[in-house]
C-alpha cells in the first residue's frame, strides 16, 4: 500500500479492516466510494449491502455509489455531508484522502495531529478552535478577541464564547473503537454533531475552551459565593459547575495558586477555596498537606523514575499536576497505570486530604473525571482508575469517620451529575460508570432509589436511562422484593416499546430479576416468547438468555421435558419430533404444571432464536449459554450440535478446548456501544459425549451427506479420539449404537487429505475397546476393505503414508495385546485386500505390512 497522503495510524486501520480490494493508490483507491462503503459495513453491516455497490472506474457508477453513502449518512444521521461528488471523484486537491481521514476521526475516536483540514468546494475564512476531540465554531465578531495581546480576562467575551461552546460544539463520536470483523450492531449516533464537509482555516489559539470556561466559573464563584457554608456539595458545585473545568494547586505556600486555565497567578481564593468542613483555622491548614502536594509528590516521583522520560516531555503551560492532567493521553497506558496503583496505596493519605477540606474534594474528583473522561475503557489505566474510584467511594462509606451525609451530598449533587454526563457522551463507558455510581451507593438503599429516579433528571434520552438501570440492577447482589418491583415495572412497560434497545435492556432488566428470584418472572415467559420473531440480534440474545435462567432455575424438574435415557439411547431425533415436553413428567399440581409450561415455552424460545438461521452473534453467544444446560437438557443437543458444526473457526476451537477456560480467564464479546458484554466460558465436561457423537451422525444422516467435513471431524475426534472414553464399560453399548451409525463416514474419512489422520485414530481407539473389538471387527471388515480399495484406486500420497505411518506405529509395534488381535485383524484384511485388488496392492506402499504382522 502506498503511504502517500495518508498518516501511518489511517493506513494500519486500513490494512486491520481486512477490506476485500487492497489499496494499491491511496489517491485513486477511495475515489470511487467503493471501499468508503466497504469501511462503513463493517461498523453498519445491516445498512450496508455491499452488492449494490460496483468498484468500477465508470463515472456514473462512482457517483451511484457517493449517492447511496450520502443516502446511509442522512439515514443514521451520521456527521458526513457531500457538498460536490465531483470534488471526490476527481480527488481535487486530495479531497478524497482528507475524506479517509475525516471517516477514520469519525469511527474510531481518535484525533489526527495536527488538527484535520476539512473540505468544502466554498472557501470560508471563519476561524476554529480546537480543544482535544472538540471543534468550537467562533464567529467573526469574535476573532479580534483571541488576537495576541488581547485581554483574554474580558467577561463578556468569555461569556460569548462558552455560550458558543455550549451550544456548537459537537459531541464526540458515539462509534465503537478498534477495526472488528463484519458486526451487527445498532451505533447511538443519533444526537452526534459532528464536523460537515467544509474547508478549514485554523488559527492557533494561546488558550483552550477549558481554560477559557475555567476562567468564567472562577469568576462566577468569586462573585456568587457566600462566606461561611462548609457544605461539600455547594463547594463542590460552585468549583466544578456541569463543565470540565481543571483546578490547580490550591497550597497557599505556591505563589502561582491559581485555578487551571486562569490567566495568571493572581486569582485569590478567599471564598470557596478556603472553606473547610471543620472549624480549622488557615493556620492549622497550613500545616496540612494539601490533595495536590500528593498528587505532585506521586507524579514527581514516577517521573523521575520514568526511563522514557514521558512526564519531562511534556508542554508545561501549568504547574505539574494540572499539565499531567492535561496531557494524560499523550502519556503510555503503563505509566498511567501505575499512576493510578500509587493513587490506590497512598489511599489513606488521600482520605485524609479529603477530609480536611470540602475543596480538597471538589479538587481530587475533578482531576478523576478527567481520566474517565479522556481514557478509553480498553486501556488498563481506565479500568485501573475505575477501581480506584470503586475503591475510594466504598471506603469513605465505610469510615465511621467520615461526615458521610456530606459526601453523599457532593455524590448527588455535583458527581452524579458529572457521571450521567460520561455516560451521555460515551455509549462504552456506561456500564463503568454504572458500576462507580453503584459504589457510591450500595451502602444505602433509599439513596439508590434516589440515584434511580434523578436518571432522568439528567439524561433525558429514554434508551440512556434504560441501559442504565439494566447495568445498575445487575450489581445488586441480593434480591430484594420491593426495590426489584421497581425495575419490573418499568421492565414490563420497556418490552412494548417502539425503541429497539429500550426492548434489549428491559430484557436484560427482566434476566437479571430473574436470576435473584424465578418465581417472580413465571408470568412473564410467554410475553418473552412474543419478543422472538424481533430481526435484531440482540433482542434474540436476551431472549434466549432469558430461555437459558428459567431452564437453570428448574435444573431439578428437567425431567418434566424429556427423560434422559431416551436420547441417550440414540432416539435423539424421535426425541425432538414432538414439541418439547410432549414425554414430560406425569406430576399434578399447579406449581409444577407452571414449571413444566415454563419449561416447555423456554425450549420453546430457544428453538425460535437458535438455529443456523440466527445472527451470527446469537449463535456465538448461544453455543456458551447453553452448554453447561445440555447434560440436564438433552433435547438441546440437537440445536447446539447444528449450529457447532457451522460455527467461525476460532469460536469451535475454544468450545472443543481440552483446557477450561477458568476463573480470571473469562473472555467477553461486545458487538457496539450499545451492545451489553457477554461472557465466553466453556468447559468439555459440559458434554456427553456420547450423545454430541450421537447427535452429530443423526445431523449428517439427515442431510444426506456422503462424507464427513472438517468440521464434523473435528467435534467427532472431540467424542472419540480420546481412547480413555472407552474405558468405561458401562457405555460401551451406547458407543456401539454411535459406531453402528458412524462406521462408514469414519472409514471412508481414511480417503480424505484433511480428516485421514483424525479418522485413523477413530477407527483405531474403536477397533482397540476390550469389550467391544470383536463385534467391531466383525461389522467394519467389508466397509474397510472398500476404503482400502477407493484409497490405492485414488491420487493422495498424503492418506497412504499416514496409513502406513499408523500401520507400523500403532499395529505391528503394537505390544498392548496378549492375544495380538488387532494384528490378526489387520493381517487377514490385507490378505482379503491383495487377493480382490492385487494389482492396487502390488503396487502399493503396504505391500510389506503383512510379514510384519507375525
Amino acid at each position: 500500500m502506498s503511504s502517500a497522503g495518508l498518516p501511518r495510524e489511517v493506513l494500519k486501520w486500513i490494512q486491520s479492516l481486512d477490506l476485500s480490494y487492497s489499496v494499491k493508490n491511496v489517491r485513486r483507491s477511495f475515489n470511487n466510494g467503493f471501499l468508503i462503503a466497504e469501511i462503513f459495513s463493517r461498523y453498519f453491516p445491516q445498512d450496508i449491502q455491499m452488492h449494490s455497490f460496483d468498484n468500477a472506474e465508470n463515472y456514473n457508477k462512482k457517483k451511484d455509489n457517493w449517492k447511496q453513502l450520502q443516502v446511509f449518512f442522512e439515514k443514521r444521521k451520521i456527521p458526513i455531508v457531500i457538498k460536490n461528488m465531483d470534488s471526490l471523484i476527481l480527488n481535487e486537491n486530495d479531497v478524497a484522502l482528507e475524506f479517509v481521514k475525516q471517516v477514520y476521526t469519525l469511527l474510531t475516536e481518535r484525533q489526527l495531529l495536527p488538527p484535520i483540514r476539512i473540505y468544502e468546494t466554498q472557501q470560508t475564512t471563519e476561524s476554529y478552535l480546537l480543544k482535544e476531540k472538540e471543534m468550537v465554531k467562533l464567529p467573526k465578531d469574535e476573532l479580534d478577541f483571541l488576537k495576541k495581546g488581547d485581554d483574554v480576562n474580558d467577561s463578556k467575551k468569555e461569556a460569548s464564547i462558552l455560550n458558543q461552546s455550549s451550544t456548537k460544539s459537537p459531541h464526540k463520536s458515539l462509534a465503537i473503537k478498534g477495526p472488528p470483523k463484519v458486526i451487527n450492531e445498532k451505533l447511538e449516533i443519533d444526537n452526534y454533531q459532528g464536523v460537515k464537509v467544509m474547508d478549514i482555516n485554523v488559527r492557533p489559539l494561546n488558550q483552550s475552551v477549558a481554560q477559557i470556561r475555567a476562567q468564567k466559573e472562577l469568576s462566577s464563584m468569586h462573585s456568587q459565593q457566600k462566606l461561611g457554608s462548609s457544605s461539600i456539595g455547594e463547594i463542590a458545585t460552585s468549583n466544578m459547575g456541569g463543565g470540565q473545568h481543571h483546578l490547580g494547586n490550591q497550597n497557599a505556600s505556591h505563589q502561582n495558586s491559581q485555578y487551571v486555565g486562569g490567566g495568571g497567578g493572581n486569582h485569590h481564593h478567599h471564598d470557596g477555596a478556603s472553606r473547610i468542613l471543620s472549624a480549622e483555622t488557615i493556620n492549622e491548614r497550613q500545616t496540612k498537606k494539601l490533595i495536590t502536594d500528593v498528587l505532585n509528590e506521586i507524579i514527581t516521583t514516577k517521573g523521575a523514575k520514568d526511563v522514557n522520560n514521558e512526564v519531562s516531555q511534556l508542554r508545561f503551560e501549568n504547574d505539574l499536576v494540572t499539565t499531567f492532567f492535561d496531557n494524560v493521553t499523550k502519556l503510555s497506558d503503563q505509566f498511567v497505570f501505575s499512576f493510578v496503583e500509587e493513587l490506590k496505596n497512598n489511599i489513606e493519605l488521600i482520605m485524609n486530604c479529603l477530609y480536611q477540606s470540602a475543596n480538597e474534594v471538589a479538587i481530587f474528583y475533578t482531576y478523576l473525571l478527567m481520566l474517565l473522561r479522556k481514557l478509553s475503557p480498553v486501556q488498563g489505566a481506565f479500568t485501573n482508575t475505575l477501581l480506584f474510584c470503586k475503591t475510594l467511594a466504598r471506603k469513605i462509606n465505610e469510615d465511621q469517620q467520615t461526615p458521610s451525609q456530606e459526601f453523599n451530598k457532593f455524590f448527588t449533587n455535583h458527581l452524579f451529575k458529572n457521571y450521567c454526563q460520561i455516560m451521555r457522551e460515551c455509549p462504552n463507558k456506561r456500564q463503568y460508570i454504572c458500576e462507580l455510581i453503584y459504589a457510591h451507593s450500595s451502602h444505602d438503599l433509599n439513596l439508590r432509589i434516589k440515584v434511580v429516579q434523578n436518571l432522568k433528571n439528567h439524561i433525558p434520552d429514554d434508551e440512556i436511562v434504560y441501559a442504565c438501570q439494566a447495568y445498575l440492577i445487575s450489581q445488586e447482589s441480593e434480591f430484594n422484593e420491593q426495590w426489584f418491583d421497581v425495575f419490573l415495572y418499568y421492565a414490563l412497560i420497556g418490552l412494548a416499546s417502539q425503541k429497539t434497545l429500550i426492548r434489549v435492556y428491559s430484557l436484560n432488566i427482566l434476566n437479571t430479576i430473574a436470576k435473584h428470584n424465578s418465581e417472580s418472572i413465571m408470568d412473564i415467559t410467554e410475553k418473552v416468547l412474543l419478543l422472538c420473531n424481533d430481526q435484531y440480534w440482540e433482542i434474540k440474545a436476551q431472549c434466549l438468555i432469558f430461555a437459558t435462567v428459567v431452564l437453570n432455575s428448574f435444573r431439578n424438574m428437567s425431567h418434566l421435558l424429556q427423560q434422559k435415557d431416551d436420547v441417550k439411547g440414540g432416539g435423539i431425533q424421535k426425541a425432538l419430533s414432538g414439541k418439547p415436553g410432549s414425554s414430560g413428567g406425569n406430576g399434578s399440581g399447579s406449581d409444577r404444571n407452571s414449571i413444566k409450561r415454563n419449561l416447555n415455552l423456554a425450549v420453546e424460545i430457544i428453538n425460535k432464536c437458535f438455529s443456523v438461521n440466527s445472527p451470527k452473534s446469537v449463535q456465538k453467544l448461544g453455543l456458551f449459554e447453553l452448554q453447561p444446560l445440555l447434560n440436564d437438557y438433552k433435547v438441546l443437543y440437537y440445536p447446539y450440535t447444528d449450529v457447532l458444526i457451522q460455527i467461525e473457526p476460532e469460536i469451535k476451537q475454544i468450545i472443543l478446548s481440552e483446557e477450561p477456560i477458568r476463573a480470571g480467564e473469562d473472555i467477553y464479546f461486545s458487538l457496539g456501544n450499545s451492545s451489553f458484554n457477554y461472557k465466553l466460558k466453556s468447559d468439555l465436561a459440559n458434554f456427553d459425549r456420547i450423545v454430541l457423537a450421537s447427535t452429530l451422525i443423526d445431523l449428517v444422516l439427515s442431510q444426506q451427506l456422503e462424507s464427513l467435513s472438517i468440521d464434523h471431524m473435528q467435534i467427532l475426534y472431540v467424542c472419540a479420539g480420546d481412547p480413555t472414553e472407552f474405558l468405561n464399560s458401562h457405555q460401551n453399548e451406547s458407543w456401539l449404537k454411535v459406531w453402528q451409525k458412524v462406521k462408514d463416514y469414519v472409514m471412508i474419512s481414511i480417503c480424505d487429505p484433511d480428516i485421514c489422520q483424525q479418522g485413523l485414530q477413530i477407527i483405531h481407539n474403536f477397533l482397540t475397546c476390550d469389550t467391544l473389538k470383536f463385534q467391531i471387527y466383525e461389522e467394519s471388515r467389508e466397509i474397510y476393505l472398500k476404503s482400502l480399495e477407493l484409497l490405492y484406486q485414488g491420487e493422495s500420497d498424503h492418506c497412504k503414508t499416514k496409513l502406513k505411518e499408523y500401520l507400523i506405529l500403532k499395529v505391528v509395534n503394537r505390544t498392548e495385546d496378549s492375544d495380538n488381535s488387532l494384528k490378526k485383524f489387520y493381517k487377514g484384511l490385507l490378505q482379503r485386500f491383495s487377493e480382490d485388488h492385487a494389482h492396487e496392492y502390488q503396487t502399493s506402499n503396504i505391500s510389506d505390512i503383512i510379514s510384519k504382522l507375525n
